[in-house]
């Protein structure tokens, strides 16, 4: 799923010095150069397991999505220690989610169970 972004991207710069790219409010890091390209990942992707994605076409600077979903809402500058909290509240929500979903779904499951004599319990 390609297609040029159409939000604002602008760079910014990190707390430690590193250039990033800043999309409808999400910010990148930049991942692997190779050739004309410059591959973007979410600044989330080691904490939240981020699967949102940019590339950038470093002749023209256009920039394409690759991944546009992020798991997470915006977030500023994390505290330290909050990570652990925004962890378990993500948990919780998949359970509530993957419950729903288990009592809307109306499912039978038959069980196939083999004979008694063909499961030869006394061979050795």
């Amino acid at each position: 799923m390609l297609f040029k972004t159409s939000g604002s991207v602008q760079y910014v710069m990190s707390v430690k010095g590193s250039a990033q790219l800043m999309i409808n409010g999400y910010t990148f890091t930049r991942h692997i150069v190779k050739d004309d390209t410059i591959y973007w990942r979410c600044t989330q992707f080691r904490a939240l397991r981020c699967p949102a994605r940019h590339r950038q076409r470093r002749s023209t600077g256009e920039v394409e999505v690759v991944w546009p979903h992020h798991n997470h809402d915006i977030l500023e500058r994390r505290k330290r220690g909050t990570l652990r909290k925004i962890l378990e509240q993500r948990k919780e929500q998949v359970k509530k989610k993957s419950t729903k979903i288990k009592q809307d779904e109306k499912y039978e499951t038959e069980y196939l169970l083999p004979e008694y004599d063909t499961l030869n319990v006394n061979e050795k």
